[in-house]
C-alpha cells in the first residue's frame, strides 16, 4: 500500500509524468513487494521557488534543475535490500529514460502500519482486513 509523492520543479509534460509514474510503479512491483494495481501517486510539479534543495548536500556533483524527490509512505515494512534495490532501479531507469543524473534522484521512505491507512468508507485498513478474514 505505498503512497508516493513525486515532487519536482522540472516542467515534465503530462505524458512524461504518466511514464515516470509507470516506471516507478514497475520498480515498486519488482523490488518493493508492491502488488499490481496498488498505485497511489501524487505528481507535484512545483515552481522553482517552491522546491528549495541544497544543490551540494551529500552528492558528488551539484544537483541540476531535473531534481526529483520520491516521498514513499509504506504500510508494510521493507528490508534494507528491498529499499536499496528500489532506489537503484528507479535511479538507473530515470537516468536512462529521462537523462536525470543520479544525484538528482532523492528518496524518503516512511513506514507505518495498516492502522494509519483508510482506502475509503471511513474504515481503517486493519479493520477491513479483519472483516475480510472473518468471512
Amino acid at each position: 500500500m505505498p503512497m508516493i509523492r513525486i515532487s519536482t520543479a522540472f516542467p515534465y509534460s503530462d505524458t512524461e509524468k504518466k511514464e515516470i509514474s509507470d516506471l516507478i510503479q514497475s520498480c515498486m512491483e519488482e523490488h518493493f513487494d508492491t502488488p499490481k494495481n496498488d498505485r497511489f501517486h501524487i505528481f507535484e510539479q512545483l515552481k522553482g521557488s517552491e522546491l528549495i534543495v541544497d544543490p551540494n548536500y551529500w552528492v558528488e556533483q551539484a544537483r541540476s534543475d531535473k531534481f526529483i524527490m520520491l516521498y514513499i509512505t509504506s504500510g508494510k515494512i521493507r528490508t534494507l535490500d528491498q529499499k536499496s534495490a528500489l532506489m537503484k532501479s528507479v535511479t538507473e531507469q530515470l537516468g536512462e529514460t529521462y537523462a536525470i543524473p543520479e544525484q538528482d534522484v532523492m528518496f524518503v521512505i516512511v513506514q507505518n502500519t495498516f492502522t494509519e491507512w483508510c482506502f475509503g468508507h471511513a474504515e481503517r485498513a486493519d479493520q477491513r482486513i479483519q472483516r475480510m478474514l472473518a468471512k
